[in-house]
């Protein structure tokens, strides 16, 4: 009323101060806030979320200092900020990255770590998967202006991202190997990087990351691994842990880079007899001076967390602790700049893009199969692909768990069903191994509430549990999934009207499974067990007890942004995008908008190649259907109608050289990389690399296998042909390449080469590996192309059977002696007269029939 906004101007003038909103709405109604808001130009302030724990305690801090999944944590200070990077393993986008004043109060920074691999693995397609692998263990350091992220994909090989300001843009490299649980280090000029497990290898790398050498500095520590690598004073330091369980913590210095190196036990496996797991982590001088270290803790179902720990100096070695004893609660260190208490968002009412960083995907994301504006105020899942388990489902949106202490921790939605179709599955579950999820389902045409409990991959020896329940839902439904950290048991339950909570489903018992390798997780997931084309819409996610929008949020206006929807430009991931025959590739098409923001618009998009015959596209990924290269034209249309075009090359190849489609490690080590005009393949001694195919690749068409060396090698490399994924297996080896730059193999006359089918014809209908092996380590093969044909011109006795071959323009006739037989003839022509045998004709050996 009147007087009410009379006394907050009042209030306004004699404090000069905008008041605040404590207790507004409780007197005066939501019409007096909403007024208050627009009257004085303020926005509603956030919610006091109270859902997620704290570690500050004034001028003390509990451990551990975040109580969700942060694990393997690498920790830097520039000027007076602090940032710690984690593993975020098969989740994208990755790499996060935190932000702190004191090391007790973190903040979302950066998440750089977009993809590592555009395979079937990591797009959840043709039943593959990529948990367990991803981004493991990586190191940060910020050098001479710079952050650099060496990064660990434990399956895809080595990558390096920089960039100047980590809260934008990071640019992405490759590199020519990877380097497992690195640890970086720049000195006088020079990089480092301390990698390993058991064996612990230093390698030197140029300026541009380009590997030099590498000496193992420590041999035979079963299971020391997660390097950091440190100078501090007069000496290097390698911190590293004992992993697995119980863990132990580790240090190792040396005056000399390449050792030898002494140890010293920081933390025991063992403390007063209980097993330690505080383990794996950084070192890190604050602005004060004083040194401490942020280690992971293994707790359990929901992952590992972050542990902050003093240390002290003696004898210039580090002592942890409490001499070698992790504190529970210790001094906080000392801020510079704000000191507020912080607690990471998990709330979201999906008014804002991007995503908010406490969001991650489940593996790849299809950009096509989500959207916050084609329903503005609500996240769409769409259900774009169709599988049979909730872990194949592509665009499950997910984010870590935090542990409290004596209550559960839920997660809630408020979720629109009624564009769902029939076998459409929408909802939250809570994603371990096993896994248990809540949702509604399209079954006969009718709603149906539905809980189901499951393993990650079918396991024979367990027995998945459903249990459905009909209700009256009309269009909205609240489903809440609820964790007890304490006894590591997930529950669910549905509301119609976000007040009477009703259970349903059994108790799922978690655990951390190493199938998985990272903590539970809630997620959001919608997909299809039939038809695509439906689609589930979320209105809020929190993990407060109680919620609801409307008392909290203004009212959301759906006015159309024209600057967000108006298209400049599209762009493909890269000029030339190569495709396997048989299988699916992304051209990963961007479009730029005027409020320059970016999207991916690959299934939007339209694609016309020049040729057919060589790809065709479904949804936006493109299909390798014969060996050949075309130019594909490429437009999208904005909702206002505004088109852009780009255009790019397909290849489809039986052999694409493009990083993703490389296995380095067939047997022993490879490293690889492309570059302009030739692939690179470096060996171990034997090692092999390759292609290997999801499915039996048949081949039976074609005569020649050709490969073209960009210049002679000297790996003593061949080239092997296997029937089976197991390099014991049935396989066909070539003769070594010797001093030749073309080799051609006879597949019509390929013989097994193994002992057990040693003389039998290869079956070119059942290939599943092609690999080079190098039989001398570090010497590479330079490899410009390699292909199938039946062109007689590569048939290996190196004669050209011109019976077959089209007419052409003239063309000089030698006999085999060099003497002039005809000059300038047709080729059609050449030979007739002439009697059988062999001739030179334009350069080629000929057999004249």
């Amino acid at each position: 009323g009147t007087s009410c906004l009379i006394d907050v101007d009042t209030l306004i003038q004699k404090k000069k101060v905008v008041p605040a909103f404590d207790g507004l709405e409780e007197a005066c109604g939501k019409a007096c806030m909403d007024w208050y808001a627009e009257y004085y130009k303020v926005d509603y302030p956030l919610a006091d979320f109270t859902s997620v724990p704290i570690s500050d305690r004034g001028l003390r801090y509990e451990n551990p200092i975040v109580r969700a999944d942060f694990p393997d944590p690498d920790v830097i200070r520039v000027g007076d900020i602090y940032y710690m990077v984690s593993t975020t393993m098969h989740h994208f986008p990755g790499a996060t990255i935190l932000k702190s004043r004191d090391m007790v109060n973190w903040e979302y920074c950066a998440q750089p770590l977009t993809q590592l691999a555009d395979t079937d693995r990591y797009n959840l397609q043709n039943d593959k998967n990529a948990y367990a692998a991803g981004m493991w263990a990586c190191s940060m350091k910020y050098h001479e202006g710079t952050f650099y992220l060496l990064i660990n994909g434990n399956d895809t090989g080595g990558w390096l991202l920089t960039t100047t300001n980590p809260e934008g843009t990071w640019n992405k490299k490759k590199l020519s190997r990877l380097y497992y649980d690195p640890g970086m280090l720049f000195d006088d000029g020079k990089v480092y990087v301390a990698c390993g497990i058991g064996n612990i290898q230093m390698c030197e790398l140029d300026e541009n990351f380009n590997f030099k050498q590498e000496k193992r500095v420590i041999s035979d520590k079963q299971g020391l691994e997660g390097c950091h690598l440190y100078k501090i004073g007069d000496y290097y330091y390698i911190y590293a842990t004992y992993g697995g369980w119980p863990s132990g913590q580790a240090v190792f210095r040396s005056k000399d880079i390449f050792g030898p190196y002494e140890e010293k036990m920081l933390v025991e496996k063992t403390i007063d007899g209980k097993p330690n797991t505080i383990h794996q982590g950084a070192l890190i001088e604050d602005a004060q001076g004083k040194w401490w270290t942020i280690m992971q803790q293994d707790l359990g179902c929901l992952g590992r967390f972050p542990n902050l720990q003093p240390v002290k100096w003696v004898e210039d070695w580090p002592v942890v602790g409490n001499n070698g004893v992790p504190y529970q609660s210790y001094t906080k260190p000392k801020a510079v700049g704000d000191n507020t208490i912080k607690r990471l968002p998990t709330t979201d009412v999906f008014r804002d893009y991007p995503l908010g960083q406490q969001w991650e995907w489940n593996h790849n994301p299809d950009a096509n199969g989500w959207t916050l504006f084609e329903r503005p105020g609500w996240l769409r899942l769409k259900t774009n692909n169709i599988v049979s388990r909730l872990t194949q489902a592509r665009n499950m949106l997910t984010q870590r768990i935090f542990a409290k202490n004596g209550v559960a921790t839920t997660g809630t939605i408020r979720m629109d069903v009624r564009r769902l179709q029939e076998g459409d599955r929408a909802g939250i579950c809570v994603l371990q191994d096993p896994y248990a999820m809540i949702g509604v389902e399209v079954r006969d045409g009718k709603y149906q509430l539905f809980w189901r409990q499951d393993t990650l991959r079918v396991d024979p020896n367990f027995t998945p549990k459903e249990v459905s329940r009909s209700a009256d839902i009309d269009s909205v439904v609240y489903l809440r999934a609820s964790v007890d950290y304490a006894t590591s048991l997930a529950k669910f339950y549905y509301s119609l009207n976000n007040k009477i909570w009703v259970p349903l489903g059994n108790e799922t018992r978690l655990g951390f499974n190493l199938t998985v390798f990272v903590g539970a997780r809630f997620g959001l997931y919608c997909y299809s067990t039939k038809n695509s084309g439906g689609a589930a819409d979320f209105d809020w996610f929190t993990t407060e007890d109680t919620f609801d929008e409307d008392a909290i949020f203004p009212s959301f206006q759906t006015t159309l942004d024209e600057k967000m929807f108006t298209v400049t430009k599209i762009v493909p991931s890269q000029p030339t995008v190569e495709a396997m025959i048989g299988g699916w590739c992304s051209p990963g098409i961007s479009a730029y908008f005027l409020d320059r923001h970016k999207e991916n618009v690959t299934s939007q998009a339209i694609y016309e190649p020049d040729s057919v015959g060589i790809v065709e596209f479904n949804n936006g990924q493109m299909r390798g259907l014969s060996q050949g290269t075309t130019r594909v034209k490429t437009s999208y249309t904005d909702p206002f109608g505004n088109r852009v075009d780009t255009a790019f090359t397909a290849k489809a190849s039986y052999f694409p050289f493009a990083p993703q489609f490389i296995s380095t490690s067939i047997v022993g080590s490879c490293t690889y990389r492309q570059v302009n005009r030739y692939s690179v393949f470096n060996f171990s001694k034997d090692g092999q690399a390759g292609w290997v195919y999801s499915s039996p690749l048949d081949i039976s068409d074609f005569k020649y296998l050709v490969i073209q060396l960009y210049q002679i090698q000297k790996a003593d490399a061949h080239l092997n042909i296997y029937t089976t994924t197991n390099v014991k297996g049935a396989c066909f080896s070539s003769e070594k390449f010797g001093d030749e730059k073309q080799i051609c193999i006879n597949l019509e006359e390929a013989k097994y080469t193994s002992s057990s089918n040693k003389g039998r014809n290869l079956d070119r209908k059942k290939v599943r590996m092609v690999t080079f092996t190098g039989g001398v380590a570090n010497k590479p093969l330079y490899v410009q192309s390699i292909f199938l044909t039946n062109d007689s011109q590569y048939d290996p006795t190196g004669v050209v059977d011109v019976s077959t071959e089209a007419p052409s323009t003239s063309v000089d006739v030698y006999s085999l002696s060099g003497q002039l037989l005809r000059r300038r003839v047709r080729r059609d022509q050449a030979l007739q007269g002439l009697s059988k045998g062999l001739y030179i004709v334009n350069g080629h050996k000929v057999l004249w029939k």
